[in-house]
């Protein structure tokens, strides 16, 4: 099942794309990390921790507004290449800073996503697992999430990673999905329903 062509009616295909195999880039992306400088007293400060300039991301398809809405149990990494702040087109002209993260292959479980414009009805699609891969590549414009520690994680475009990165795997997880793309996306046991 295609969820790009799944979502073709309800105008939100340009949130979940697939793309066709491509060769990967040698070097990855840099992964965005916040800056320690350390104040002649010893303490960082808030300002030193802002994140860097977004830049446009060349690669990235032309999407729509508002954002998905993402949950699921667990969300796991593997082959993590890097979390940067960049900008992407809309398709009124504009474009918008997000969250992207870029992975060999992302694994959902207990997979829930609304997807709605702003007028009209909502499609909600379930699933057991979503698994993506292949130059997966997510754009986000907020997390919200568990560490396995018991931590609360909060990222978005104007809010920077931890220093140390993001662990293999985050629970209870909320996404706001501007969109994604990867060279395979598949569902287990999916489920699509409309509502007002």
């Amino acid at each position: 099942m295609r969820l790009a062509e799944s979502y073709a009616d309800a105008d939100a295909h340009s949130v979940v794309r697939i793309r066709p195999p491509r060769r990967p880039i040698a070097a990855g992306p840099r992964v965005h990390r916040r800056a320690c400088r350390a104040r002649r007293t010893g303490r960082d400060s808030d300002a030193d921790r802002s994140p860097a300039p977004a830049g446009p991301d060349a690669g990235a398809p032309v999407f729509t507004q508002p954002p998905a809405q993402l949950g699921s149990r667990s969300l796991s990494f593997s082959g993590l290449k890097g979390i940067t702040v960049v900008t992407v087109p809309l398709a009124d002209g504009r474009r918008i800073p997000v969250l992207k993260i870029s992975a060999d292959a992302i694994t959902i479980d207990g997979f829930s996503l609304t997807v709605r414009k702003e007028t009209g009805p909502k499609l909600a699609t379930t699933a057991d697992q979503m698994a993506l891969s292949g130059n997966v590549q997510v754009y986000l414009d907020s997390v919200t999430a568990t560490g396995s520690d018991g931590k609360s994680i909060t990222l978005g475009a104007a809010t920077p990673p931890p220093a140390d990165g993001l662990p293999p795997q985050l629970l209870r997880v909320t996404l706001g999905l501007v969109g994604v793309t990867a060279d395979s996306i598949h569902f287990t046991a999916p489920h699509q329903h409309l509502s007002e």
